[in-house]
């Protein structure tokens, strides 16, 4: 019974971390509507509203499963190594918004996961000659100096 009941608590931990990530990515992805002009049609009809939201569904299903695949990674109980296994064969290769930018994102994904792996190892072999490579003293200050390119307006 008492397995049984944890099982229950891993999988309802998955459940609620997956929607708990997809509303988050939700919330700084997807367009906000535009607001009606009186004589003109309604704005979310529009083709570029609906590219738009297309785009940001797609990245935020990308976001979803990258979650998901670091999650693992990590170790953490409450993401799903099936569904990782799922997500890095299937979910992320039908994505219309990963294959559109494939170019930029495997190879990101991929140091991403060679980065990861490298840091778990480094740390592992507590050798002082390798703490200088760990980059978490300027990463804020590496990505507010990037921030720049990211911005569309």
């Amino acid at each position: 019974m008492a397995a049984n009941q944890e099982l229950d608590n891993v999988l309802s931990m998955r459940v609620q971390v997956a929607a708990d990530t997809r509303a988050l990515a939700q919330h700084y992805l997807l367009p906000e509507k535009p607001k009606q002009v009186p004589g003109q049609p309604p704005p979310v009809e529009t083709p570029e509203f609906v590219r738009r939201m297309a785009d940001a569904s797609g990245a935020v299903e990308v976001i979803c499963s990258l979650t998901n695949i670091f999650g693992v990674m990590t170790g953490f109980k409450n993401f799903s190594a099936e569904s990782s296994i799922s997500d890095l064969t299937f979910v992320l290769n039908t994505n219309p918004f990963w294959v559109k930018n494939a170019t930029y994102l495997v190879p990101l994904l991929n140091t991403a996961i060679n980065a990861f792996e490298d840091n778990r190892q480094l740390r592992a072999q507590n050798q002082p000659l390798w703490n200088g490579l760990e980059m978490r003293k300027v990463s804020l200050e590496m990505k507010q100096a990037f921030e720049k390119f990211l911005r569309i307006n």
